[in-house]
């Protein structure tokens, strides 16, 4: 799924899973008629997926600006010009040759931007050579401190769009955080490009203040350690320097005209060819290379923006294809100390046409008795096939987590991680007892009871009224 579509797909999942105004049910049904129109029953996943997202973005964008702002936000890394353009301003500044006139060869800032450069690029072949010898490392992945600096810029982000004030906040915060970990590749490759361009960039900058400075100020050129004398400086010197003076023809000193530049006693000599030299080195050294590795990190930032990896596969995306192809959903029921659930299945299954926008076929009810989580091997059938499993609790039972939730952990556990479990709370007995004017507020409080006591599972509770009088209407 390419890099538009990806977006699209998983911004309209933010909205949907759970349901987030302004976006509604009769929107999404729209978007899977619509899409299912133009792109045909047949397609493949991907296909209905992509086509069905692309069809939503047009009325979700209408009646949710912010949308608008969250693709905006996600089309490349948050101002990444900016960046590069802020790098170049720093190297401007940057006083290259150092703040006196008198140059020290040994201590110019750019041999410091040289050497971090070199430590840039051991590390990254190290990167290499480890994800080389164990797969699993992928080259790709975020860093920690690419990590912690794309959750900076994330964050900024956000905060510039205005993102945490509206009521979609939510659905448009669990988007960003879906995004960033899916396109984690992408995102290496987008934030490795601009890095490299900045580091260019700052010795770009520098270059060009060591030059300007030298057009207005007469600079001298000398050296002075404390703890090496002029063989071992003009060595050191004369094999980094050895590069720039072959390319550009500036020859070296002699070892006693270098010995002659020690300072302070010496008033030193022109900068002039020292520069030129420095100039070369930080070009072969910082400029070139980075603006290779920028080029290669672009070129796989464009490649992985063409095939983004979605996982189909999940429960959405499943009941989502399914309903699109027409096909239905099997679903075996375990009411939960439920005598009352056999009359109530038809309501259910409507519901649960409803709300998953899929038509259902409930198979085999199995009741569970109070206390079933401790001993599921006993009362869940052999040789499963349903699709779905759905949980049924009693609304007029008091929640308990020792009790309700217990059981749903241990039914997760038991049918495994790739198992679909809904759990669905029938309102319908606790309706018929309510009455009085708080009748709405005890209603509530009931709600609020079940979803503390079930919380923290991998879905929220659903509430239906499944009267048997509602699978008649």
């Amino acid at each position: 799924m390419n890099h538009t579509d990806a977006r699209q797909v998983l911004l309209l999942r933010a909205f949907e899973a759970p349901l987030a105004p302004p976006w509604t049910d009769a929107d999404a049904a729209w978007a899977s008629r619509e899409a299912t129109a133009s792109a045909g029953e047949a397609s493949d996943a991907t296909q209905l997926v992509a086509r069905r997202a692309a069809v939503a973005m047009g009325r979700l964008t209408r009646v949710e600006p912010l949308a608008t702002a969250a693709l905006a936000l996600t089309r490349n890394l948050p101002w990444s010009g900016a960046w590069v353009l802020l790098a170049f301003l720093a190297g401007l500044a940057m006083d290259a040759l150092g703040a006196q006139r008198v140059v020290n060869l040994l201590a110019p800032p750019l041999w410091a931007m040289l050497a971090w450069n070199l430590f840039v690029y051991l590390g990254l072949a190290l990167h290499a050579i480890g994800a080389a010898v164990r797969p699993e490392t992928s080259p790709s992945r975020l860093g920690p401190l690419r990590q912690a600096l794309g959750r900076v810029l994330l964050a900024l982000a956000r905060r510039a769009h205005g993102l945490a004030d509206r009521p979609s906040a939510p659905a448009i915060g669990r988007f960003l955080s879906d995004w960033w970990h899916t396109s984690q590749a992408l995102n290496a490759a987008r934030l490795a490009t601009v890095l490299h361009l900045a580091a260019a960039a700052l010795a770009c900058g520098a270059l060009l203040s060591m030059y300007a400075r030298g057009v207005f100020f007469d600079f001298r050129a000398g050296w002075e350690s404390t703890f090496f004398d002029a063989p071992e400086v003009y060595g050191a010197l004369s094999a980094l320097l050895a590069p720039a003076s072959w390319i550009s023809g500036l020859a070296l000193p002699g070892l006693p005209e270098f010995g002659a530049l020690r300072l302070p006693g010496s008033a030193g000599e022109s900068a002039r060819r020292w520069i030129h030299l420095f100039a070369i080195t930080l070009a072969g050294g910082v400029i070139v290379p980075r603006l290779v590795l920028a080029a290669w990190s672009g070129w796989r930032a464009r490649r992985l923006a063409l095939a983004v990896p979605i996982a189909l596969d999940e429960p959405y995306f499943v009941r989502l294809v399914r309903a699109m192809r027409g096909e239905s959903v099997t679903a075996q029921v375990l009411p939960y100390n439920y005598q009352a659930a056999a009359a109530r299945l038809p309501a259910l299954q409507r519901f649960l046409e409803q709300h998953l926008g899929v038509r259902m076929v409930l198979g085999e009810t199995v009741p569970m008795p109070l206390g079933a989580e401790d001993a599921l091997d006993a009362h869940l059938p052999k040789g499963r096939a349903s699709s779905l499993t759905v949980v049924l609790f009693a609304m007029t039972a008091t929640p308990e987590r020792e009790i309700h939730r217990a059981f749903v952990t241990a039914l997760g556990k038991q049918l495994g991680p790739s198992a679909q479990v809904l759990v669905v709370v029938d309102e319908s007995g606790f309706r018929q007892r309510l009455t009085g004017a708080d009748a709405t507020q005890r209603l509530n409080d009931r709600r609020q009871a079940w979803s503390d006591a079930l919380q923290d599972l991998d879905g929220a509770p659903l509430f239906a009224e499944l009267s048997p009088r509602e699978a008649a209407e």
